[in-house]
């Protein structure tokens, strides 16, 4: 996984223009010169938004890795740490998540 990691690392500063990264259905990485952005998505769920999927920032990060570790906090605590067999289960998902990436250029 680390391999796998540093070609990430490589691909995804190399970019120029905006970047991003989907690492599941509810999670991406955008990236431009300063920041690296974790996104959740979530759907709205009064107002105008209601019902309307809507990603919005939840942290900011300085590098790469140090977002990445912030998905895996936050997906691993998704799991309520009730049960061991769970978050070994959900340690593998992120895994297998971070595994598959593939950075998309676009505008940020």
């Amino acid at each position: 996984m680390k391999q796998a990691y540093k070609d990430i690392k490589k691909s995804f500063y190399r970019r120029k223009a905006g970047r991003t990264m989907q690492i599941n259905d509810n999670y991406k990485i955008e990236a431009d010169e300063l920041n690296v952005v974790l996104i959740r998505r979530r759907v709205g769920q009064e107002g105008k938004s209601m019902g309307v999927e809507i990603w919005e920032p939840v942290a900011y990060h300085t590098s790469l890795k140090s977002a990445l570790k912030e998905f895996a906090r936050r997906e691993v605590h998704s799991t309520e740490l009730t049960n061991l067999r769970i978050i070994v289960q959900k340690m593998d998902e992120i895994e297998k998540a971070i595994d598959k990436l593939v950075i998309v250029e676009g505008k940020l």
